[in-house]
């Protein structure tokens, strides 16, 4: 088989967990930046008055019956021209993909070379070349759902006061239902984990999606799509170079399984089966009856790979592969389609987001692990769920990218979910993972429940909703104010719930209160937390010893209950500040409160 990546990191912590599950820490490490093409393949559209072709290879070279094409193929040994779209046919109003190729070519030319010569043909109406990005009130009985020791806790999904997406008080309308599938278009699925295919995999599917149209293991393509004994998604990694040693890189085939175990993470955020005592819970995972027998109720995980872990220990997706997937997604009937990768418009992906989309299919995106406002292909596109991500303080990740382009914001800091930990493939794993790749399918498990809850709403109102329910951040982000969308997103809200205002411990703070912050002294970063009894205009500000402001950490309107904020050591202008005594002052209307810390360095 084949598995795809991320950005796959260090492991430093292997704990056994008692429970069936191994326990996998990453930390954070991005994948280097710059977009990468491949270099011997790229993607041809043909004009719609070429007509039909059927490339066949003679002599070691690809004819097609055009002979200013033919010439072309023969200069540059094109030895492959396969229809990047198997199936696809004119439909009115939606963007013919029948025409797509993917070209293979032998010549040793520069691929600009290549892309140029094409480009001018007659019969040619676009090249593209093909990116390489990296892959950026009912409570469960989960086992790292119940609040276990940081960072081995599901923070993310609780109903604490916000910072989260109060899941729970969500789970009390919908849980997720059966008909709604979601795409995980990633480094494939452990569809046997435990916690995704159930207790008894193949027996049961648990929360995995089964093609109905496909017998498994005939041999025959049943449903007619191209691809034989699709029974449970698709594999289209073939052809790559540089894999990680026991990875299977060279054919694309049926069997979508993990190997980095980015894909697997990514799925167990938006639906591993809930309340099935054991592992984690998933957004849109069901609800089970409380037992590891639990039968999968939930929305269903469609598992399509398209990309694969690199010998550096990095995950890197194609374009071509992933449009490839969209097109399966679309036709497959999926509602959302989870993009935890960099993008480029290039490989046939622009063509394959405009049809899955023209298709009824909600794109979740993540926006990136960059730090920096530059939005990729897909975060550029106003039709796509542009997600940012948040720590357990509701403040922007310190990795997230971010901009007037990010649509909502998910928790993206250490978040646990199932994983595959591919030098033991034989058990079951789970990980805590941050990135904007875990903020995306928070987003798409909302969108799942969503869809459960208003099964008549289109792409458009999906996104509306989700856009139009966040709890608004900015003043805990002044200095990203606007730019982490319309908020955190909350499940709650969005599928007509009421959120609980009340803090973890069930009662609201009684007084105006600002705490000692901690550590005091501190060096890197030290966090504030303070208390509301009610909802207040709050400004919290940073002196120097003279008196002068140095940065202004809060300064808007919050909810009651209890708030925290991190300050990094860094002046308004984002500058570090010398070691030395500071005051942060917290004031709301005729309330102000002021307290000392020491910084050094």
């Amino acid at each position: 088989m084949k598995r795809l990546s991320f950005v796959l990191i260090f492991l430093l912590i292997l704990v056994p967990y008692t429970w069936g599950e191994n326990q996998v820490y990453i930390p954070f490490d991005n994948a280097p930046a710059g977009i990468q093409y491949v270099p011997n393949q790229f993607v041809v559209n043909l004009k719609a008055d070429v007509g039909k072709i059927n490339p066949a290879l003679e002599k070691g070279v690809i004819k097609t019956g055009l002979p200013s094409l033919n010439v072309l193929n023969e200069r540059f040994a094109v030895s492959a021209m396969e229809q990047e779209f198997p199936g696809a046919k004119a439909e009115p109003g939606v963007l013919d993909l029948s025409r797509y190729y993917v070209v293979t070519f032998q010549a040793p030319y520069k691929l600009e070379t290549v892309l140029n010569s094409y480009a001018v043909n007659p019969n040619v109406e676009q090249v593209e070349p093909i990116g390489i990005h990296p892959v950026y009130d009912i409570y469960p009985n989960d086992y790292y759902f119940q609040g276990q020791a940081d960072p081995w806790n599901q923070w993310g999904l609780h109903n604490a006061n916000d910072h989260d997406i109060d899941a729970p008080c969500a789970w009390q309308i919908n849980s997720g239902s059966t008909s709604i599938k979601m795409a995980i278009l990633d480094s494939g699925v452990r569809y046997y984990h435990k916690d995704l295919g159930g207790a008894s995999w193949p027996t049961t599917s648990g929360n995995i999606w089964i093609n109905p149209g496909e017998i498994p293991g005939n041999g025959i393509d049943d449903d007619g799509n191209g691809l034989k004994d699709d029974w449970m998604g698709w594999d289209w990694v073939t052809g790559v170079t540089g894999c990680k040693r026991g990875e299977d890189c060279k054919t694309a085939d049926n069997d979508p399984k993990d190997f980095a175990g980015h894909g697997t993470h990514v799925a167990g955020i938006a639906g591993a089966m809930t309340n099935n005592s054991r592992g984690v819970a998933g957004v849109a995972g069901g609800w089970g009856d409380g037992t590891v027998n639990s039968i999968g109720n939930g929305s269903k995980i469609m598992c399509l790979r398209i990309g694969w872990l690199s010998a550096n220990g990095y995950a890197y997706v194609r374009m071509d592969f992933a449009a490839s997937a969209l097109y399966y997604a679309a036709n497959k009937g999926a509602t959302v389609a989870n993009c935890s990768w960099g993008s480029s418009n290039s490989g046939g992906l622009g063509a394959a987001v405009d049809y899955a989309i023209a298709h009824g299919v909600l794109i979740t995106h993540a926006a990136g692990n960059s730090n920096n406002e530059t939005a990729d292909y897909l975060g550029g596109r106003t039709d796509v769920l542009n997600v940012a991500a948040t720590d357990k303080n509701d403040v922007k990740a310190s990795f997230s990218s971010y901009g007037t382009w990010v649509d909502v914001s998910a928790p993206g800091v250490d978040i646990v979910s199932t994983y595959h930990y591919y030098p033991d493939p034989a058990n079951d794993y789970v990980a805590a993972m941050s990135g904007t790749s875990m903020s995306t399918p928070f987003t798409t498990g909302l969108v799942a429940l969503v869809k459960s809850v208003y099964p008549s709403y289109t792409w458009q109102d999906i996104y509306n909703r989700i856009k139009n329910t966040t709890d608004n951040i900015d003043a805990l982000n002044p200095g990203y104010a606007g730019q982490l969308g319309t908020g955190r997103i909350n499940a709650c809200r969005a599928i007509g719930g009421t959120p609980n205002p009340k803090v973890a411990n069930g009662s609201l703070p009684q007084q105006f209160t600002l705490c000692q912050n901690s550590p005091n002294p501190f060096n890197l970063s030290t966090t504030i937390s303070f208390s509301l009894p009610a909802r207040s205009n709050v400004n919290l500000t940073i002196y120097n010893i003279l008196g002068e402001k140095v940065n202004s950490l809060v300064n808007g309107t919050l909810e009651a209950g209890t708030h925290t904020v991190i300050w990094d050591g860094t002046n308004k202008y984002g500058t570090e500040v010398a070691s030395g005594i500071y005051f942060y002052r917290l004031s709301s209307g005729t309330n102000a409160i002021t307290k000392k810390m020491n910084l050094l360095k």
